[in-house]
């Protein structure tokens, strides 16, 4: 008996072992099942968003140009905003004070950021040491918006009393907007966050950067139009004797004249959705025509020999 039951308690006891040696081969089993599967689902995680990297463009990058740029913009809006607001403030205030200092502003950071297009199209010739390849491009840039905005801001803001010519910025401030919203929409305007939007598009500002672009005929056609009256500017100033300036009147009629024929459809870094400057030009001058003729008839005939000149083209 006591060899039967230690022959059975063995028996047990080898059981007992067989079952554990099956659960252990049965927990690693699973445990190699489950770290197999979680290992290749993260490897196929990682290989989806490899490829979906790939296959979406590439983020933007805040480059130099495109940061001064955006500054030079803001700064021309800020200012100019600054400006107009001082037009009604009262005399007394710092804010009037500071009025031309603030039209001052807004026009040098305009011309900062032509200028330095104009730089930076140069440089290339001029690194590779090509004298003639870099008058070409000199001589190329007298014929583009930002040269000729350059001469506009020398003859829209003469030193004295510079604010008297805020209306003036009403151009820069428009181009400079248009700068600021393409460059935004490029950098936020393709980012989602998990809710599949960003602040970008949340703000709303998409839509008013759809909006804009959509409008920017009628845009372009206001700068003429500010750029053209402010003529009257120049005239009215020869009434009075601290600001008057025919030499400053000729230029500017010259100026116009460039304006008229000038094929440039590129202004900062944007480019027009239709036409060029000088078709929104002749569009603001035939606007004019029609309302001087319509309120002094014989107007038309006795400007002809002007406007011949006016639409010829230098040869």
């Amino acid at each position: 008996r006591v060899r039967r039951s230690n022959a059975s308690l063995s028996t047990d006891r080898a059981r007992e072992h067989h079952r554990a040696s099956s659960a252990s081969a049965c927990d690693v089993v699973v445990i190699i099942i489950i770290f197999s599967t979680v290992t290749h689902r993260a490897s196929f995680i990682d290989v989806a968003r490899r490829h979906r990297r790939a296959m979406s463009p590439a983020r933007p990058t805040w480059d130099f140009r495109t940061v001064v740029f955006a500054v030079s913009c803001a700064t021309t809006l800020a200012s100019g905003a600054l400006a107009f607001a001082s037009s009604f403030a009262p005399r007394a205030s710092w804010l009037y004070g500071r009025a031309d200092s603030f039209v001052l502003v807004a026009v040098g950071a305009s011309v900062g950021a032509f200028a330095y297009r104009a730089v930076y199209t140069i440089a290339p010739h001029a690194r590779g040491g090509d004298a003639r390849g870099c008058w070409r491009a000199m001589v190329a840039q007298t014929t583009t918006n930002g040269f000729q905005y350059c001469v506009y801001a020398s003859l829209a803001f003469p030193a004295a009393r510079r604010s008297n010519a805020t209306p003036a910025l009403v151009p820069l401030m428009i181009l400079s907007f248009y700068q600021l919203m393409t460059t935004g929409e490029k950098m936020y305007g393709g980012e989602e966050d998990a809710s599949g939007k960003n602040l970008w598009k949340r703000a709303g500002a998409s839509r008013a950067y759809a909006a804009a672009k959509r409008r920017m005929e009628f845009a372009l056609v206001i700068c003429a139009t500010m750029e053209i009256s402010f003529l009257t500017t120049i005239v009215i100033d020869l009434a009075v004797p601290k600001r008057r300036s025919f030499s400053r009147l000729i230029a500017y009629v010259f100026w116009l004249r460039t304006r008229y024929h000038c094929k440039d459809d590129t202004v900062y870094r944007i480019k027009y959705t239709t036409g060029d400057t000088s078709r929104y030009h002749r569009e603001a001058w035939s606007l004019l025509d029609e309302k001087l003729a319509q309120r002094v008839p014989g107007i038309r005939r006795a400007l002809i020999p002007l406007a011949t000149w006016f639409s010829t083209p230098s040869s």
